[in-house]
């Protein structure tokens, strides 16, 4: 019986290792901003204080699902020239203005950004926005799940899809802030601070190629997701499934916290 035990678990974590996506190095940041403006880093300890937050591999933040039935997003941060939008794509799609669909505008400068003018995917409210699942009661228009995020630079016809494979950004040199990940245009953030727990995205709205110069800040529009969604796979899931997924870990931490 034991022994039938261990060969099933061993085949467990294999299947789990092969359905979990490679680890990716993180996305080059810009450590001190671009054009004057706090870095990201400045940002993330001012909103929620330093050793509280953690990145996210690059790999595991491109699709995400629908955890409720809705889910609500606050923008943060704001340290962009052009106008800028939030939307969605469906997996699998390149990212461009024929299969992007906006949720809502991100305007205000600097720790004063908002959400503002909604579409019928987002409503708005006290500054929140709100957005449904395919569990959610319309209004608001429900999303898909799983879905990737979507960013618009509407002054320069930008489109940037949280699936970095599906970036169309030719030549993308890095900026000049390293080699790593030279499509990407969202990094992601867990947070477990005092004031919040849950994710926060951040975007880079300019291209990385020579064209735009990018200056790979990823500062232009800094969102907190409030809870209802989540990446897929969960960053908790690789954890576990890293250390084998045998269901005994959690057990082992929770009564750590208890003790």
């Amino acid at each position: 019986m034991f022994r039938r035990f261990c060969l099933s678990a061993a085949f467990a974590v294999a299947v789990l290792a092969t359905s979990l996506p490679a680890h990716a190095a993180l996305t080059s940041v810009n450590p001190t901003g671009g054009g004057g403006d706090p870095s990201l880093t400045s940002i993330m300890n001012t909103l929620y204080g330093a050793v509280t937050y953690n990145r996210i591999d690059d790999n595991g933040d491109q699709i995400w699902w629908f955890t409720q039935p809705s889910a609500t997003l606050d923008a943060q941060v704001r340290y962009a020239g052009d106008v800028s939008s939030l939307g969605f794509y469906l997996p699998g799609s390149a990212a461009n203005s024929a299969n992007y669909t906006r949720i809502a505008d991100i305007t205000g400068d600097g720790f004063s950004a908002v959400f503002s003018n909604a579409s019928s995917y987002g409503s708005i409210g006290g500054g929140v926005l709100t957005i449904n699942g395919p569990a959610g009661t319309p209004p608001p228009s429900q999303l898909p799940s799983p879905f990737a995020w979507g960013f618009n630079d509407t002054n320069r016809s930008n489109y940037w899809s949280s699936e970095m494979g599906q970036n169309n950004d030719p030549g993308a040199n890095g900026g000049g802030y390293g080699q790593v990940n030279t499509t990407d245009h969202m990094v992601t953030f867990f947070v477990n601070s005092v004031n919040f727990t849950g994710y926060v995205i951040a975007y880079e709205d300019l291209s990385h190629g020579a064209g735009q110069g990018s200056d790979r800040d990823f500062n232009d529009a800094v969102i907190q997701i409030n809870g209802g969604v989540t990446p897929t796979p969960e960053p908790s899931t690789l954890a576990i499934a890293g250390l084998g997924g045998l269901g005994l870990i959690g057990y082992g931490i929770r009564r750590r916290r208890n003790a």
